[in-house]
């Protein structure tokens, strides 16, 4: 589930960045899906555990042991979405290099 939950907040994200700060952008947006996911993912387990278990859950205490998680180790997250962000972004052409448009051909 915390990786599911990852992927979807890293995508959503993502898909916000400003490509002009994209690198810097792409670490935290990394960081922040992990800390969000994390507790999130805490929380249900949590409560999915007092439910089948029987023992009193500790809603409170899951959701900051989650916190904890992804604040501690959301950095490795977020310098993986970094470094796919800079490996998998396009480049982009000086404004000289493209020419004048083409003519739509006739058909």
């Amino acid at each position: 589930m915390l990786f599911v939950l990852l992927a979807a907040f890293t995508t959503l994200g993502l898909m916000t960045l400003d490509p002009i700060r994209g690198t810097a952008g792409a670490l935290v947006c990394g960081w922040w899906a992990t800390f969000l996911a994390a507790s999130i993912a805490a929380f249900v387990t949590q409560v999915l555990a007092g439910l089948v278990l029987d023992f009193p859950a500790f809603i409170r205490l899951a959701v900051a042991s989650g916190l904890e998680y992804g604040l501690a180790a959301g950095w490795v997250p977020g310098v993986a979405v970094m470094v796919a962000y800079v490996l998998t972004r396009p480049g982009t052409a000086p404004g000289w290099s493209s020419g004048p448009p083409a003519e739509p051909a006739d058909t």
